[in-house]
């Protein structure tokens, strides 16, 4: 490519197996020599000089991702690398491309190749939910293919019906039992299921929780939800009480931190909760589920206690909007689920006709 000039300078270019080496120099005899010096190292192997004197540095072309696994890398750090549900996508992505293979071309996948996808994930004895998770990370990394020019169009996705699920909530009597046993048993987890069913919280939230997120007398502050989204949830009188309690310095959490770890958990606690590692969390509801009689109930884990926070407001009347604030729902249809637990609502509705 010939000398140009740019303003009061001479721009040189070079091409290269697809790459572009420009610079600019304040003569041409400068620009002519940098040129013939870097023909001669790209012919050589040689990686060319681009930083030296008052010249401008060149970036080489960028490289689109072409792959089906360099649209997953991608998409992960321009859009899932800051986002709680990141990983997951991520996880999803990984058995996609255990399915289809890691070279294959974005721009070959097509409606029958999708439809292979979703035979291969079912022969693997995966459900529709789960199926359809996978496709949401896969639509993700072709729409952002056809965004960047890598496709001309993204094929339309073939979501499958997923079956509706029976929702399980405790009700007063189970949760009164359980907290009972494990006062009995364990009040350090007590204190933590009673704070769970009262706040509503995801376990990665409360483990993430500080205790500088206890920022008003009656109320906590989650900076980093599911949704990206932070919120504000009030405390119910019990919830602040095993708040406070884990806060404040008594015999049964001393003896509860020596009796599950002596070194990485001490009174120096950063959070209430971080002492729960997932292990740890098994293993006491591994025992909760055996006293109550649960071993063979699927639908009996610690997650329902979230179920069981929205269940109850919606139950004694909070609005679908002010439950989906407090759970930390991006998406009403989420809180959807519980609208069928308040009949009374429906039934002031038909007062209306008589």
């Amino acid at each position: 490519m010939p000398i140009t000039v740019r303003g009061k300078k001479f721009q040189a270019t070079v091409h290269s197996k697809g790459k572009r080496y420009r610079r600019q120099f304040p003569s041409i005899k400068d620009a002519q020599l940098w040129e013939l010096q870097t023909l001669t190292e790209l012919a050589t192997g040689k990686t060319p000089q681009v930083n030296i004197g008052s010249s401008t540095p060149v970036r080489p072309e960028r490289k689109l991702p072409e792959t089906l696994k360099e649209g997953f890398d991608y998409t992960y750090k321009t859009s899932w690398v800051d986002i709680a549900s990141g990983r997951e996508m991520r996880r999803n992505g990984d058995m996609l491309l255990q399915c289809l293979g890691q070279d294959v071309p974005m721009k070959d996948i097509d409606k029958l190749c999708i439809d292979g996808i979703v035979s291969s994930l079912r022969e693997q004895g995966n459900k529709n939910g789960t199926i359809n998770r996978k496709l949401t990370a896969l639509s993700k990394v072709l729409r952002t293919a056809e965004e960047l020019g890598v496709i001309q169009k993204k094929p339309k996705i073939p979501y499958l019906k997923e079956a509706a699920h029976r929702v399980r909530w405790y009700t007063d009597e189970e949760l009164q039992k359980m907290i009972d046993y494990c006062n009995d048993h364990d009040p350090v987890f007590a204190k933590y299921l009673i704070f769970m069913v009262d706040t509503g919280l995801r376990q990665g939230e409360a483990a993430a929780m500080r205790w500088e997120d206890h920022r008003w007398p009656d109320a906590i502050y989650i900076p980093n939800s599911k949704n990206g989204l932070p919120r504000a949830i009030p405390l119910t009188k019990r919830a602040l009480e095993a708040l406070l309690w884990m806060q404040h310095d008594n015999h049964e959490t001393a003896e509860f931190f020596n009796r599950h770890n002596s070194t990485d958990f001490d009174r120096g606690l950063q959070g209430p909760w971080d002492i729960f590692t997932p292990n740890l969390l098994r293993q006491k509801w591994s025992d909760v589920r055996k006293h109550m009689g649960w071993e063979d109930d699927p639908q009996a884990v610690l997650h329902t206690l979230r179920h069981t926070f929205c269940s109850r407001l919606i139950q004694k009347g909070a609005p679908l909007k002010m439950v989906q604030e407090l759970a930390g729902h991006k998406r009403i249809e989420m809180t959807l689920r519980y609208a069928h637990l308040a009949p009374h609502n429906l039934s002031t509705c038909i007062d209306l006709l008589n």
